[in-house]
């Protein structure tokens, strides 16, 4: 019997920090955080498009994985929309967009312009094609913490 109250306490008290270490890695994956990140494309006409989420592992040094890209494809002259939301903010976190003739080093579009952190950044297409859109850690950022954001994709109409 002692036994059996044992395990039974060992049991509730496993399944009590896997339901939280669910809940707080489940925020990553929140349905409802695309939707309050997309509230941001209302006012300006902007149609949600795509989503881009982004649940890393620890940083342990510099070395590790940093983020992730996509491939998108962008039709020729309209206008685009990309935002960030991050549960833990934006200080240490970009968003890039570029592609071959840009690479992210140089980008198209970044949520980190001139040493300031924006929400969202507007891009005009003039060249139909593949593109590529970025959520990493600044350099030399990161190290001890584990990447959770919402990039997002909005459509604006076309430019002529």
């Amino acid at each position: 019997m002692k036994y059996l109250k044992k395990i039974i306490l060992g049991i509730s008290i496993s399944i009590f920090f896997v339901g939280i270490s669910q809940e707080s890695s489940a925020q990553c994956r929140d349905e409802s955080g695309v939707f309050k990140c997309a509230e941001m494309f209302t006012p300006d006409g902007i149609t949600f498009m795509n989503e881009f989420n982004i649940e890393g592992k620890k940083r342990k040094s510099e070395a590790d994985e940093n983020g992730r890209e996509w491939d998108i494809y962008l039709l020729a002259e309209r206008k685009y929309r990309f935002a960030l939301c991050c549960y833990e903010g934006l200080d240490d976190i970009v968003m890039t967009l570029y592609n071959d003739e840009s690479p992210e080093n140089a980008p198209l579009g970044t949520t980190f312009q001139s040493g300031k952190d924006y929400v969202f950044f507007d891009f005009t297409n003039h060249v139909e094609g593949q593109y590529k859109v970025s959520i990493r850690f600044k350099p030399g950022k990161g190290v001890g913490q584990k990447l959770c954001a919402i990039g997002l994709l909005g459509y604006g109409g076309k430019t002529k």
